[in-house]
């Protein structure tokens, strides 16, 4: 809604697929960037927030126990971004847009978040060392391989290794940085969490609406920008979220 209205100020037509957005559809088979084009990633949590209950309504009528039927769920939406990437027929050349940024290729990116959110909650030492090093050997393997990436095998495996191997390993790094070195305790974190989910959500509005077109702007307007990006973030948290959260209990 924010981008119609900037849209509407600025005296640019709007979209004929205007409703794609509205309903988060706008990015099902690839990217289109008729207008707010970055929110392709916003479109893949939203619909994961839909597709998602449903998948545990339908897994609880046959499967009883509560913790199997949310493993059951999330499988189901990795195994079916998974059979989409190997079985979709794509052009490597534009796995950016066409894969990267598909809802139904990279649905599975939250069901990486919220297993590691809901079950694993421990990672244990040897755990973390050999997440390390699988991080170092996957990002050795995509340094040489990158420009490779267009090409079968070395694209299909480093799509693999993008999109299910990253998600995986780093996810293990911070919840074992995140309960061994209490970083929640920060004061520097908690600030970051705070601000995250408006930061961003807001972030692409306002730097449409300070650089409408696309310029690069002076490291002194982008250090202001990204300052005042940063102060709208944290007031959209202490007065719109905060008061909205003390009240959670009643709704």
């Amino acid at each position: 809604m924010a981008f119609i209205l900037l849209y509407l100020y600025q005296g640019r037509p709007l979209p004929d697929n205007i409703w794609h957005f509205l309903f988060f559809m706008q990015s099902i088979e690839g990217i289109d960037t008729s207008f707010f084009n970055v929110s392709w990633s916003m479109a893949v949590e939203e619909i994961f927030y839909v597709a998602f209950p449903i998948l545990i309504v339908l897994f609880s009528l046959v499967i009883k126990q509560r913790n199997r039927v949310f493993w059951a769920a999330l499988i189901c939406m990795m195994a079916f971004s998974m059979a989409v990437r190997f079985g979709w027929d794509y052009d490597l050349a534009g796995w950016d847009t066409s894969i990267r940024k598909s809802l139904i290729m990279r649905i599975d990116s939250i069901a990486y978040g919220a297993m590691f959110g809901i079950f694993i909650t421990h990672i244990s030492r040897r755990a973390f060392y050999i997440s390390v090093l699988c991080a170092l050997m996957i990002t050795v393997f995509l340094l040489f391989s990158w420009k490779h990436m267009a090409t079968v095998p070395y694209g299909r495996i480093g799509l693999d290794l993008v999109f299910i191997a990253c998600p995986v390993v780093c996810a293990a790094i911070v919840t074992y940085a995140v309960k061994n070195w209490h970083f929640e305790n920060t004061d520097v974190i908690r600030f970051l969490a705070d601000i995250s989910y408006p930061l961003y959500i807001f972030h692409p509005v306002f730097l449409k609406l300070f650089f409408p077109d696309g310029s690069v702007p002076s490291f002194e307007k982008l250090v202001l920008t990204v300052c005042f990006i940063i102060a709208f973030s944290y007031g959209f948290f202490r007065f719109v979220e905060t008061p909205i959260l003390k009240r959670r209990p009643r709704y």
